[in-house]
């Protein structure tokens, strides 16, 4: 039985790429089978907007936390089996010398263990009011007969809103913990609401309100009751922060305990500041 020939030399399926098997002058063909995965999507959940890079990034404080309360926690332990210890050799085997001395020992190494633990609740006091959590950088662009194009980039997504106005504004609704909550690394919840123009000269037409919750599932009802029936939230309040409209300036707007801020971070956006007026 006769087989007929393959048209094509060399055709079995290749895992990456053909090889050239046959002899010139043949060319080198083949099959290639490369799997590519495609990129995760990840979901929004509304106004507690804690993404898998946000647990990773709070996962790792956590870590530094643990590690600078550790040798806090070791003196401590420390001295407490200083103090058993020196206990036991009291009422047991009455070694009085002994017991001063571990007793001594052990009180000392309680009073470091406190001073320790006191350093680093002041610290941790500072790095939590000082905090400063990024939510988006804003580009103004150059000025034409439309107005002024200004990008909006919020977690590796671009919107570009068009407006009139001398100086950009945008909103956000805050809801704050108590501060014995807050001091123990919790950030306040944040949900930006609404960009707009804010100074309108020249007879120039209102800008238009572009809405930056639009796809958050902010639920309206659950922040309310939080922020009012809860021994954790502290306030629910509105923040706003502006800044000049000048070409080619950019802006990174963060969120800190007391509300937004706005910062300029490129040689435009700080030239602007001074020329503010």
């Amino acid at each position: 039985m006769l087989v007929p020939p393959d048209p094509i030399s060399n055709s079995e399926v290749k895992r990456h790429s053909a090889d050239d098997s046959v002899g010139s002058p043949h060319v080198k063909v083949g099959h290639c089978q490369v799997f590519t995965a495609k990129p995760r999507i990840g979901n929004d959940t509304g106004f507690f907007f804690v993404k898998q890079r946000r647990l990773k990034r709070q996962e790792i404080v956590c870590l530094m936390d643990i590690v600078k309360v550790l040798p806090a926690l070791i003196t401590l332990f420390i001295g407490l089996l200083l103090l058993g210890l020196s206990f036991r050799q009291i009422f047991f085997s009455r070694k009085f010398v002994k017991a001063g001395f571990n007793g001594s020992l052990g009180m000392l190494l309680l009073f470091a263990s406190t001073v320790m633990f006191l350093l680093l609740a002041n610290l941790q006091t500072y790095i939590q009011l000082t905090r400063e959590t990024h939510l988006a950088d804003i580009l103004i662009g150059k000025r034409s007969d439309r107005g002024v194009p200004v990008s909006f980039v919020r977690e590796g997504k671009t919107r570009v809103f068009w407006i009139n106005s001398d100086e950009w504004r945008v909103d956000a609704r805050f809801l704050k913990w108590k501060p014995w909550f807050s001091i123990l690394g919790q950030d306040p919840v944040v949900r930006l609401e609404s960009f707009t123009g804010r100074i309108q000269k020249n007879g120039k037409s209102p800008d238009p309100i572009y809405d930056l919750s639009e796809s958050s599932g902010f639920s309206e009802n659950l922040t309310t009751y939080l922020a009012t029936h809860t021994v954790l939230a502290d306030s629910l309040f509105g923040s706003s922060v502006y800044m000049p409209t000048k070409e080619q300036s950019k802006y990174r707007i963060s969120a800190t305990q007391a509300g937004l801020l706005a910062r300029p971070i490129n040689a435009r956006g700080q030239q602007a500041i001074l020329d503010w007026e």
